[in-house]
C-alpha cells in the first residue's frame, strides 16, 4: 500500500509504502513497517499520515541527488529517529555537494548529509516483508535508481521515467545512459504501474507506446 504526496518542491512527488497484510498488531499498538520515498516534502505531511496510518519508517529512500528529491532528507530522519537514509552508491556523495545536488542553480544552496546506506544495481530491502529490488537507471544522474516491489506489480521511477515524459539530461546527467535505462525498462513488464517522480502515475506499457524519443540518440 501506498499514499502520494505530489507538493512538494518543484512540485517532486513522495511516497510512502508499507505492507499492510503484515501481521502488525495495530490493535494493540503495534505499528507496520513503512518507508518514504524521496524528501521533496517535510515532516509536517508525513507524520499525521504515519499516525492515522500505524507506521514506522524504517527507510527514507532518495530516488537520486536533485535537491528537490533530497531537500528535506536530514529533518525527516529527525522526525523518524531511527530510519535510515538510502541512495545508489553512485549519488551519495552528490547530497553535499551544492552544484551536483542543483540546489545553487535554484538560489538555495544547501547541503545535505550523506545517505546512511548505499545501495547498488539488484540489491533488495525488505519493509514488511516486501522486496523492494533496486534498478539502476542512470541518465537523469549516475546514481538514478528504480524501485520495484514486485508482489505489489509498482515501480518508482523517479526521474527517470515520467507519464508522457523522461528527465533531462543537462545536470550531471547523459543522453546515451538515458536511453539505455528507458529501453531496459521499456523491456519490464507491460502492466507494471509506474510512479514517477513528479506528474500522474502510468504503466510501463503505455510508456512503451510512445517509443524511445528521438532527441536521445
Amino acid at each position: 500500500m501506498y499514499l502520494t504526496f505530489n507538493d512538494g518542491l518543484l512540485g517532486s512527488n513522495a511516497y510512502i509504502f508499507w505492507n499492510d497484510n503484515d501481521n502488525a498488531d495495530t490493535e494493540n499498538g503495534g505499528l507496520h513497517e513503512a518507508c518514504i520515498i524521496d524528501a521533496g516534502c517535510d515532516a509536517s505531511e508525513l507524520i499525521p499520515a504515519c499516525e492515522k496510518n500505524c507506521l514506522k519508517i524504517k527507510y527514507i529512500i532518495l530516488t537520486h541527488c536533485h535537491i528537490d528529491h533530497i531537500c528535506y532528507a536530514d529533518e525527516l530522519k529527525e522526525a523518524f529517529g531511527d530510519a535510515v537514509t538510502v541512495s545508489h552508491i553512485a549519488d551519495a556523495e552528490a547530497f553535499g555537494d551544492v552544484r551536483k545536488n542543483v540546489s545553487v542553480l535554484l538560489g538555495m544552496p544547501k547541503k545535505v548529509n550523506a545517505p546512511m546506506m548505499t545501495v547498488s544495481d539488484g540489491d533488495v530491502l525488505k519493509v514488511g516483508g516486501k522486496k523492494l529490488r533496486f534498478i539502476n537507471t542512470p541518465g537523469h544522474t549516475s546514481g538514478g535508481v528504480c524501485i520495484l516491489v514486485e508482489d505489489d506489480n509498482i515501480m518508482f521511477t523517479g526521474d527517470t521515467l515520467f507519464c508522457n515524459g523522461f528527465g533531462r539530461t543537462d545536470l550531471g546527467g547523459s543522453p546515451t545512459e538515458l536511453k539505455a535505462s528507458i529501453i531496459k525498462l521499456y523491456e519490464m513488464a507491460p502492466d507494471i504501474k509506474i510512479l514517477p517522480g513528479h506528474g500522474e502515475s502510468s504503466t510501463i506499457g503505455e510508456e512503451a507506446a510512445w517509443g524511445v524519443p528521438s532527441y536521445l540518440g
